[in-house]
């Protein structure tokens, strides 16, 4: 198996490359992509990155979203405030040294 790398041009839809973001957002995300890389424990559980995941997005872009756990999904960006709303994203969390299983998806 091959890993091909693509840019960002070449993966994001036209419509979202013409999306503007504000220097304040653009730099609230620099911050706390800081704050996140380093609240990164190698040594720790996948467990333990759902919670700087969490409150990375919702210092972020999802700030009026619920992020949460729902069943057996390690975490999950809502459509509403509530956990009572849809499931909009999910996300599966894994620890650095494993990211190797994301890539060798079974076919």
């Amino acid at each position: 198996m091959k890993l091909i790398l693509y840019t960002p041009l070449q993966t994001l839809n036209k419509a979202f490359r013409k999306e503007r973001v504000s220097r304040d957002s653009f730099t609230r995300f620099k911050n706390e992509l800081k704050v996140i890389i380093n609240r990164i424990n190698e040594d720790e559980s996948e467990e333990h990155l759902k919670y700087p995941i969490r409150d990375f997005l919702n210092n972020t872009f999802y700030a009026n979203h619920e992020i949460n756990t729902k069943g057996k999904t390690d975490l999950g960006i809502y459509l509403d405030k509530t956990d009572r709303s849809k499931l909009g994203v999910i996300i599966e969390t894994k620890k650095p040294s494993s990211l190797l299983t994301l890539l060798l998806w079974p076919t």
